[in-house]
């Protein structure tokens, strides 16, 4: 493995891995001396595999205070075998019952769309089938800054700031279990530079963390600012609705996106297509930096499969959906509430499907179908424990 071309950043991660050593071999020791070390410690590796990475192994560590709960320090840190690149992160947490404080310095593999899919998910589907739904870049040199006020029981207000370098990261590997004769998806080419960003927002929540289904609305609403060579306002509003219906016992999962940003860099638009998104479409094959989303499932709840066998429907769930979606790029000198003007229904996106549930969404198969007239085109795509 090579390293020399970034010979400080290797030098910290061995700095830090020394640490890491120290700390673990003094976990091993007695009770009594690990009570004498008043932190207790916890310890996960990390292991993934992408297009831009090939398979990444990790190893993190968090350290608190066995006197302070509320505070902590974290570190992580790994290795790309396939792209031969090293990635970082070390940062502190203060978690009190009315406000939260966390802050870092990295150097990440980010994903403008990371919140489609887990980490487990994507590495799943790129290892197998070439399925990586996400886009990557390389933040280094960055540091963070997140603070959080629980103005009341269900509302939080939060800011956030950082600052990095924006790189490219092309696509390095090929292998996967099946379809090697296929090319993985391009990763999007970046501008890059230096750049800053602000956010600052709403978070109301009342949902409760039960396996029984309760109504409850989930309300996230922020602005952000961008600095140094991406100077950009922007905003984003999320809605999401859990409603149990009147007659019988299904749901509805209710999902409304609406986001605004102007810019037209690759790394700042919104994508729309394949999972969490338009289902019924390709990976990103719409993008913009005005976007309008809508998401609807509506849970049976044994209102179908317990009729047929009460034991199956304990452990099968069928699902109906509809998705629909509109992307449009307005230019950078266009304000925030401008470039919605241009929407017509003939240009919002739509598809159908169902998906058959196994216990609480454990794993989750979707078949959907696009409702444009001149495709007829079926997707077929699987969650593990997510909603859509």
């Amino acid at each position: 493995m090579n390293l020399s071309g970034n010979s400080s950043t290797y030098t910290v991660i061995q700095s830090f891995l020394l640490i890491a050593s120290l700390v673990t071999c003094s976990a091993t020791k007695s009770a009594a001396q690990q009570n004498a070390s008043n932190l207790e410690m916890s310890r996960s590796g990390l292991l993934r595999y992408n297009r831009a990475e090939g398979l990444f192994v990790g190893y993190g560590i968090r350290a608190t205070p066995s006197q302070a709960r509320h505070v902590s320090a974290r570190f992580s840190g790994g290795y790309g075998i396939h792209n031969q690149s090293s990635r970082w992160d070390f940062g502190f947490e203060i978690d009190k019952p009315r406000y939260s404080l966390n802050g870092g310095i990295f150097d990440r593999t980010t994903s403008p769309n990371a919140s489609i899919v887990t980490t487990a998910e994507n590495t799943l589907f790129a290892l197998l089938f070439k399925g990586d739904y996400l886009d990557y870049y390389r933040t280094r040199n960055g540091f963070e800054i997140d603070f959080r006020i629980k103005a009341k029981r269900h509302l939080t207000l939060a800011s956030y700031l950082s600052a990095f370098q924006y790189r490219n990261m092309p696509v390095d590997v090929n292998c996967t279990v099946f379809r090697n004769s296929d090319d993985f998806r391009p990763n999007p080419v970046i501008r890059e530079g230096d750049a800053a960003v602000f956010k600052a927002g709403i978070v109301y929540n009342n949902r409760r963390k039960s396996p029984i289904f309760r109504n409850a609305w989930i309300l996230n609403a922020f602005y952000e600012r961008g600095f140094r060579e991406f100077p950009y306002d922007g905003i984003a509003i999320s809605i999401k609705r859990y409603q149990k219906t009147i007659f019988g016992k299904g749901a509805f999962v209710a999902r409304g996106l609406i986001g605004s940003r102007e810019s037209v860099d690759e790394q700042l638009l919104y994508d729309l297509g394949g999972i969490s998104t338009l289902r019924g479409y390709r990976i990103k094959e719409y993008t913009g930096n005005r976007v309008l989303l809508l998401n609807v499932d509506y849970l049976f709840r044994g209102d179908v499969i317990s009729k047929l066998s009460s034991r199956l429907g304990q452990f099968v769930e069928l699902v109906a959906f509809v998705d629909a979606g509109w992307v449009n790029v307005a230019s950078r000198q266009t304000n925030l509430i401008d470039g919605f003007d241009s929407l017509r229904a003939g240009d919002i996106k739509s598809n159908v499907g169902g998906a058959v549930s196994l216990y609480r969404q454990l794993i989750r198969i979707n078949v959907a179908r696009r409702l444009d007239g001149d495709i007829d085109d079926w997707t077929f795509s699987a969650r593990f424990r997510r909603q859509f």
